[in-house]
């Protein structure tokens, strides 16, 4: 374990503590600025994997006109700084407009599928270790060499219970993909029902995704998620399947999911996974956290994984 890094883990996080109690906002004449993210401090290893240290500290900056305006205006720029390789990850940063015809948003941001598609892990994870075996899907839109795509246009239209997203960017073959998602919320009583549809097309691939995720009022959360993706790119054509389950609960100060999921065909055909995670709350703004999952590695063998630590929220 790497001593240094878990001492300024432990030293970022106690000097947050003090003043972690909330999303900071700065009111002006013209908009809103806001603060907000957090830090996690905490242990990660596994199977061929040495216990080490994990630290990371995330900051998200917001700002946005005021909410009476009949047309809004907004940005986002979002950090992330690792501990242990001191890189800094600028990512989920968007500009946007809002108004009576919808939201428009431009920059590295989620695709109309992606955002459509609810995920069977729902919680909090350290280093998200739960979410990141070889069985579970982000829905993250990529191109079939694997590259995310994430330089994107999407236009979002609530017509409640419906929502209807449609996205556009391009991937690092300079192709046009195009996503669509759609998704229906209903209050049914004991319970919030979601559903979501998604597609995506570009030259050489197609995916198509629905999700279920139902949240009733004891804190039992329930999700599902089934999807195709049709790879038709020269040598490597392929029809893959994945379906993925999550079962999650959350009371008083006690969170905790299981996740399970599995892909048939192409190059990760039988490739299968389960995630866990527990999650304890310490105070209004800290976290003690514990994730496992049974497989994060393609290799041949399960390579289970562990992270335990404490997130501070500020």
């Amino acid at each position: 374990m790497k001593t240094t890094t878990t001492l300024l883990g432990g030293a970022v996080l106690a000097l947050l503590a003090g003043a972690a109690q909330a999303e900071v906002s700065v009111q002006g004449s013209s908009g809103t600025l806001k603060f907000s993210g957090y830090a996690d401090a905490g242990v990660t290893g596994g199977d061929g994997l040495k216990d080490d240290g994990y630290g990371l500290i995330s900051l998200k900056v917001k700002a946005e006109t005021p909410k009476e305006d009949t047309l809004r205006f907004g940005a986002t720029v979002s950090l992330k700084m690792y501990a242990q390789e001191g890189d800094v990850l600028v990512r989920d940063n968007e500009v946007w407009m809002s108004g009576d015809f919808g939201r428009l948003a431009f920059g590295d941001i989620d695709s109309a599928y992606d955002v459509a598609m609810e995920e069977t892990g729902m919680f909090v994870g350290m280093d998200d270790v739960h979410t990141s075996h070889v069985g579970y899907d982000t829905h993250a839109i990529a191109d079939y060499n694997g590259a995310e795509v994430r330089k994107l246009v999407r236009f979002d239209r609530d017509f409640n219970p419906f929502t209807v997203h449609v996205s556009a960017g391009r991937d690092g073959a300079d192709e046009m993909v195009l996503s669509l998602g759609g998704t229906w919320t209903k209050d049914l009583g004991p319970a919030e029902m979601k559903l979501g549809l998604g597609h995506q097309s570009t030259d050489g691939m197609k995916l198509t995704g629905v999700t279920a995720l139902a949240k009733f009022d004891n804190g039992l959360r329930l999700g599902a998620d089934w999807s195709t993706a049709d790879y038709e790119p020269g040598a490597k054509e392929f029809f893959e399947e994945h379906v993925g389950l999550g079962v999650n609960y959350s009371k008083d100060r006690l969170s905790m999911g299981v996740n399970w999921g599995r892909f048939d065909g192409g190059d990760r055909d039988g490739l299968e996974g389960v995630g866990v995670d527990v999650n304890w709350k310490l105070s209004k703004s800290a976290i003690l956290s514990a994730g496992w999952n049974s497989d994060a590695s393609w290799a041949d063998g399960d390579q289970a994984r562990y992270g335990v630590g404490v997130r501070v929220v500020f």
